[in-house]
């Protein structure tokens, strides 16, 4: 399995499971106002606008641009010698760089229709500091 079929798979089983909690939100404020905007108006991408869907849109987002950073930096490597793929073996996994949006909304809109069409109109890409205080989403 490769490292972006895994986190996809994470992250498909983790929105799965806040779904009810997504739904439930929605009903609960469709007749809600204020003033004269009221849900569609105020949360126009739907469930994926709910603040716990960001946090793990943005968790899943990060890990891939970590995975990213580091095939970039084994691409720039020198290329081992025939000697040294013999002696250690061959180890190019066949991993890539990937786009967090590929794999987090189309994909799941193509694997999981059903799942995904609540999150089709996810346009907004959480950007914001990892872990260690770098910034991503600056492309």
């Amino acid at each position: 399995m490769s490292l972006y079929t895994d986190i996809y798979s994470r992250y498909e089983r983790e929105v799965l499971d806040l779904l009810p909690q997504l739904e439930s939100w929605w009903s609960e404020i469709a007749n809600v106002r204020r003033g004269r905007t009221g849900r569609d108006d105020r949360w126009p991408l739907g469930l994926s606008g709910h603040p716990r869907f960001i946090a793990i849109y943005r968790r899943y987002m990060l890990e891939i641009l970590r995975i990213n950073d580091e095939h970039q930096k084994r691409m720039q490597e020198p290329p081992l010698s025939r000697q040294d793929l013999w002696d250690k073996g061959h180890t190019d996994d066949g991993e890539r760089v990937a786009k967090p949006q590929s794999i987090l909304i189309e994909d799941l809109i193509q694997a999981n229709p059903a799942l995904g069409d609540h999150f089709r109109y996810f346009m907004f890409i959480p950007i914001g500091a990892d872990d260690f205080g770098e910034l991503y989403g600056e492309d």
